[in-house]
């Protein structure tokens, strides 16, 4: 995904205009679920309906702890408890799946995040990823265009879109020209 880049506008329209699973872009209309994602990426759309804030044992932990961390009783803990044999992986995750920035602290969907991966432990992962934009464009609305704070997954909503708009026989340039002809501003006044 890192290949397919951003467009500013683009998730920042994406972000504003998602209203119970319908966005509209330059004029047309789309649907945005669990399944379009799972269309676009080719995830497949099964496994357990977890996200942030849900239950996690921290008994579930132990395996992913150095020992000297592993009575450590807190869902959030320095990265450094993490067995170095995880951290590759563990900065993949938090790079691309949970965008928040945060590099020094795992949380309990950060150690989720990395049992889909490495144990037979599946996650949905479009449904994960569906929450997660839906989230953000709440928090996008909420905050309006002029103070929007900063938007995430760029390539993910740039892939959805650019499915979305194959669909319906537009292409990358059609798009970016109606984008220009609308005038729109994503800056901060």
């Amino acid at each position: 995904m890192q290949e397919v880049g951003y467009h500013e506008h683009l998730i920042v329209i994406f972000s504003l205009t998602l209203k119970e699973e319908k966005i509209t872009i330059v004029g047309t209309d789309f649907m945005f679920s669990v399944d379009s994602i799972s269309q676009a990426t080719g995830i497949p759309s099964h496994g357990e309906n977890w996200f942030k804030g849900m239950n996690l044992d921290l008994e579930q932990y132990k395996p992913y702890l150095k020992s000297q961390y592993e009575r450590a009783h807190s869902h959030v803990f320095p990265f450094i408890y993490l067995l170095e044999s995880y951290a590759p992986l563990m900065k993949v995750v938090m790079k691309f799946f949970t965008s928040e920035g945060i590099f020094s602290r795992l949380y309990r969907y950060h150690i989720r995040l990395l049992m889909h991966f490495t144990i037979d432990k599946s996650l949905n992962l479009s449904n994960y990823l569906y929450r997660s934009l839906t989230k953000m464009s709440k928090r996008v609305q909420l905050k309006g265009k002029v103070h929007y704070p900063s938007p995430f997954h760029h390539s993910l909503i740039k892939v959805i879109v650019l499915h979305q708009w194959k669909e319906k026989n537009m292409t990358w340039d059609t798009i970016i020209e109606a984008t220009l002809k609308t005038h729109i501003t994503t800056s901060p006044s």
